[in-house]
């Protein structure tokens, strides 16, 4: 039942690099129906059923728009997209997935703005993660890439997953991982207003 139900999702992934790249591979592997890839200035679907990518060169922010999904991610992504996605995740009541890499650093999260204690993507500062999965972190991108996949699968079978309503840093200078816990800020212009509804869309 559990393969039926990631048959019928689809994951929209908004990144460009060894991060988000790893990420797909393995959410695709498991048997997600669809994964829609935006980055580069170049959008690609792909259905597990058929296995073949479809590629085509158009707006971003139009095709995000035009498209349904169950989850979104956002992995080194540039402050730019992570803010269009994000606000598309409020409307649509769609939880999604937030990842940075940067000089040996690492953090994510699970942005689910839409309900009512739950910090969105805007809710607090970060740095623009985009393109810096570089050099000797290469690697380690790949390996954090198939644990957020592994997040992904419980989002999307409604699991509890281990990045709610925290964010996960990685420091590979200091061989460290720890977690600090995320409220919503309630001066937040893009989830401010959602304050009642604290229970998972259905």
């Amino acid at each position: 039942m559990g393969q039926e139900r990631l048959l019928a999702k689809t994951v929209m992934v908004v990144g460009d690099g060894v991060l988000s790249d790893t990420f797909i591979e393995y959410v695709k592997r498991a048997g997600v129906g669809n994964v829609l890839v935006s980055g580069g200035g170049v959008c690609k679907s792909r259905t597990t059923e058929t296995g073949n990518w479809k590629t085509r060169r158009n707006n971003e922010a139009r095709s995000w728009e035009n498209t349904e999904w169950d989850l979104g991610a956002v992995l080194d992504a540039p402050s730019r997209e992570v803010q269009q996605v994000n606000r598309l995740c409020l409307q649509r009541r769609v939880p999604l997935i937030w990842a940075a890499t940067d000089s040996g650093s690492f953090r994510a999260t699970l942005c689910e703005g839409y309900r009512g204690d739950r910090p969105c993507a805007e809710c607090y500062p970060r740095n623009d993660g985009a393109s810096q999965t570089a050099g000797s972190f290469t690697l380690r991108a790949s390996i954090l890439g198939s644990w957020l996949a592994f997040e992904a699968l419980k989002v999307l079978l409604d699991i509890r997953p281990s990045i709610e309503c925290k964010i996960v840093h990685m420091e590979e200078r200091r061989i460290e991982v720890w977690d600090t816990p995320l409220e919503k800020n309630a001066l937040c212009v893009a989830c401010a207003a959602e304050t009642t509804n604290c229970s998972r869309p259905e």
